[in-house]
């Protein structure tokens, strides 16, 4: 795996491009915790019998911790000593992603009656574009060293 990311990032089309890149690995962190948050939402739902929404709340959170740890060190490689501001700005970003999550989610179930798993599918793949966003240009936005915003 770690070879095919290294030959991935070496190609022209992403290496030579920044912002590319890091959406390249904003996608594989956000397929790992995809993976993290449909499992758990598929166990807490369909093994424990959590309701829907809570069962999505629950893993949504345990998956966006992961991405925390992962994007800060590896996508946007942050060094941002005001961590905890970033940290917020990130938690804020996602909390409205679990937000527009919930909120889709419960329209594809109780309105359009599609299976909750295709449902969940597919509040993922909007939110996936909501949190690249904000995080890329909010919450991990770089700074020059003299503290000014780059954009």
């Amino acid at each position: 795996m770690k070879q095919i990311i290294n030959k991935l990032g070496n190609h022209p089309m992403i290496s030579e491009r920044p912002m590319v890149k890091q959406f390249v690995k904003f996608g594989l962190v956000g397929l790992l915790n995809t993976t993290i948050d449909y499992t758990l939402f598929t166990a807490f739902f369909y093994v424990i019998h959590i309701h829907y929404l809570l069962a999505n709340a629950m893993s949504f959170s345990i998956a966006v911790t992961n991405s925390y740890i992962l994007n800060r060190r590896w996508t946007f490689r942050s060094d941002n000593p005001a961590w905890r501001t970033e940290a917020a700005k990130f938690l804020i970003v996602n909390i409205i992603g679990l937000g527009l999550s919930e909120l889709l989610l419960f329209i594809f179930v109780e309105s359009l009656h599609l299976h909750k798993l295709i449902a969940k599918a597919g509040a993922i793949a909007i939110v996936l574009c909501w949190n690249f966003a904000g995080t890329r240009w909010w919450a991990f936005r770089p700074t020059s060293p003299g503290g000014n915003t780059i954009l």
